[in-house]
């Protein structure tokens, strides 16, 4: 009598610590399908940026839900994990590889980065730049400062286009070739967040050079500003014969619907398919991690290399990439 006296407690206890694990699985599986919901609701897409995280903490719960017998859970457990999986998986495949014909066309060497205005590293950017040979440098956050600074020390940058700010709205494109053509436009419902957009010539190709900085979505107001600005940068990225390349802390990673519908509308290819999650964001906070600095081609832009180089003191890392421009064909006579 007495050990069942003590294996019954022994038993509840179990099953408790079992529903406390299978509840917590329930909510991060909730968590999982409210990200789905990011084109309409604000909530949704703060959700819908951590599809790493959710893959790695999922795996352990899916493994305790299988040795629990607990099975219906396992389902819904395993039905979110692969979710996610789905929408990471063409981040691993999908690279985008120049023909044969054009593998020695023009190449492009391009870095995006957010400063951070506070961030007084200014011997780490200049050296993280000129160390990796760039051609193309998109920078946001840029105050008077920094502006100042990178007139006076990047010397093989001569054609600077900024436009400093005291918020954290300032744009820059940074060129070793002309730019021509410069504009400030304004995209989304306010024009309080400017982007800017340049002319280069790579080799026969002009191509359009656009540097933006969308609001956070770190409120439904900013939500629907930030969707606003991509959507309309969208609609003129799709109606410019140029080639396009776009960079810009986006504030948005490729998760996101509005993403997804800049991508497709602006018929544009992210340049990180095939090169993994790349995290930019934020810096100091690996659990954090996402990926919302972006650099974006059009399709017939090839990527060859593109990564995430070492902190330069932003709560931001700098992407480069790599690109090669086709030749444009010869006419037959």
């Amino acid at each position: 009598m007495s050990d069942k006296s003590q294996i019954q407690p022994a038993l509840s206890e179990r099953r408790k610590f079992t529903e406390v694990i299978m509840s917590v699985a329930m909510l991060l599986s909730l968590l999982v399908y409210g990200g789905l919901l990011s084109q309409w609701l604000w909530p949704g897409d703060l959700l819908c940026h951590f599809r790493i995280q959710y893959i790695i903490a999922l795996a352990p719960f899916l493994i305790f839900a299988l040795a629990a017998h607990r099975f219906k859970n396992a389902a819904i457990i395993f039905s979110a994990f692969m979710v996610n999986a789905v929408v990471v998986a063409p981040l691993f495949c999908n690279k985008s590889v120049p023909p044969l014909s054009t593998r020695q066309n023009h190449e492009l060497t391009v870095i995006q980065l957010n400063l951070n205005g506070a961030n007084n590293q200014f011997e780490a950017v200049r050296s993280c730049i000129e160390k990796n040979e760039a051609d193309v440098v998109c920078l946001q956050e840029v105050t008077a400062e920094w502006q100042k600074y990178l007139h006076d020390n990047l010397k093989n940058y001569p054609h600077q286009f900024v436009l400093s700010r005291p918020d954290p709205f300032g744009v820059a494109i940074l060129s070793r070739s002309p730019l021509t053509e410069t504009t400030v436009q304004s995209f989304g419902q306010s024009s309080l967040y400017p982007t800017l957009t340049a002319n280069l010539t790579v080799g026969e190709e002009t191509v359009t050079v656009i540097c933006t900085h969308p609001y956070p979505p770190i409120s439904p107001a900013g939500y629907n500003q930030r969707n606003r600005q991509l959507e309309q940068i969208a609609s003129f990225t799709a109606n410019l014969k140029n080639t396009i390349l776009l960079c810009g802390d986006l504030n948005a990673t490729r998760w996101s619907a509005s993403m997804s519908q800049l991508l497709d509308q602006g018929n544009l290819l992210d340049t990180s398919n095939g090169f993994g999650v790349q995290p930019t964001w934020p810096a100091n906070c690996f659990v954090l991690w996402i990926p919302i600095d972006q650099i974006i081609v059009s399709k017939n832009v090839a990527t060859l290399e593109r990564k995430i180089l070492p902190d330069v003191g932003s709560d931001h890392y700098p992407v480069l990439a790599r690109l090669v421009f086709p030749q444009k064909a010869k006419p037959v006579l």
